[in-house]
């Protein structure tokens, strides 16, 4: 199991604006693409402790190795 806790230092790094965010695998497969108004809030808010995360969440912040994101205009 990968340690979240890189990503989310990662995370809070994003810039606060509008993109598209590209979750990978430890192969490097694309697993996730979603986009959001403010990067830095959507992709942190994956990799913080929550009790209350569904089963798809869960599931996918346990395979999640990196991610990339790209900036787009609103």
């Amino acid at each position: 199991m990968f340690d979240n806790s890189i990503l989310l230092i990662k995370a809070k790094g994003l810039p606060d604006r509008p993109g598209v965010y590209i979750m990978k695998d430890n192969n490097e497969i694309i697993i996730y693409i979603g986009k959001s108004k403010k990067l830095r809030n959507r992709v942190s808010s994956y990799f913080y402790n929550l009790k209350d995360r569904s089963t798809k969440i869960e599931n996918l912040v346990t395979n999640v190795t990196d991610f990339e994101y790209v900036l787009c205009d609103v």
